[in-house]
C-alpha cells in the first residue's frame, strides 16, 4: 500500500512526459529541493516493448538512484526464493485441500493439471502461492517474461552503478500474498480471471501503452 499511496500522492502534481504517440505511464515531479520521475513498470513484459522511448532511458540516466517496488535479483534472487517456499507452505499434517471446498478444489485441480503441473506437488502450498505459479505459466505462454520487465531492465542497469532503493520487502508483500483471509474465494475469482488471462492482459499492457492509470476491467 505504500507504493500505491506514494503514487497516487505524485499524480495529483506530477506532469505527464509524452513520448512518439504514445504517453505511457510516465511522469516528472519537480520541486525546489528534487526531481523525480515516475514510471508506472510491469513486472513480466513481451521484448517488443523495447527500446523505451528515449526520455525515459535520459530519466534513468539522469537519476542519481533507482527506486523500485522490491528487489528480486541479483544475490538476494535465491534467499526471496527460499523465504517464499517458507512462508507459502503449510505445516506438516496441513493441506491446501483443507482451506477449500470440493468444488473449488476440483478446479483448481483440473487447471493445475492442464498447465502441466501435478497437483499432489502443490498440495502443501498456500493458496497465493499456487496462483502465483499458475498465474506465471499462464503469461509464459503468452510471451511476458519477468527477463523483459520493466524492473529487471533497469535493476540491470543499476547494480553495482546506482544506489537501489526498495519500497517494500519481502516479508511484507508475502503478507499480502498469503494471508487472505478467504482462501476459497481467492482461489475461485482467481480460476476465473485466468479464464480470460490473454484478454486482460492485452487490455492491461495497451492500457500502458495509452499512459491509462484507470482499472481494467475485470481485474
Amino acid at each position: 500500500m505504500l507504493a500505491k499511496l506514494l503514487i497516487t500522492g505524485l499524480l495529483l502534481w506530477a506532469l505527464p512526459v509524452l513520448g512518439a504517440g504514445e504517453r505511457l505511464l510516465f511522469w516528472e515531479v519537480t520541486t525546489e529541493h528534487a526531481k523525480v520521475y515516475l514510471l508506472g513498470s510491469m513486472h513480466l513484459a513481451r521484448p517488443d516493448i523495447y527500446p523505451l522511448r528515449e526520455s525515459i532511458e535520459q530519466a534513468y540516466a539522469e537519476s542519481d538512484a533507482l527506486v523500485v517496488e522490491i528487489d528480486i535479483g541479483g544475490a538476494a534472487q535465491l534467499a526471496v526464493q527460499e523465504r517464499m517456499l517458507q512462508r507459502g507452505t503449510y505445516p506438516e499434517g496441513e493441506t491446501l485441500q483443507d482451506h477449500l471446498s470440493v468444488p473449488t478444489w476440483r478446479d483448481l485441480e483440473r487447471q493445475l493439471q492442464a498447465s502441466g503441473l501435478p497437483p499432489e506437488a502443490m498440495d502443501r502450498l498456500k493458496p497465493g502461492l499456487v496462483l502465483t505459479t499458475l498465474t506465471t505459466l499462464e503469461m509464459l505462454k503468452l510471451g511476458l517474461t519477468a527477463e523483459h520487465g520493466i524492473d529487471r531492465h533497469f535493476l540491470e542497469q543499476a547494480r553495482g552503478r546506482k544506489p537501489i532503493i526498495e519500497l517494500e520487502t519481502i516479508d511484507r508483500q508475502l503478507d499480502v500474498l498469503l494471508n487472505f483471509p478467504d482462501p476459497d474465494l481467492l482461489v475461485r475469482q482467481s480460476l476465473s480471471q485466468m479464464a480470460q488471462i490473454e484478454e486482460l492482459m492485452d487490455e492491461l499492457v495497451s492500457s500502458w501503452k495509452r499512459g491509462d492509470a484507470r482499472p481494467c476491467a475485470g481485474w
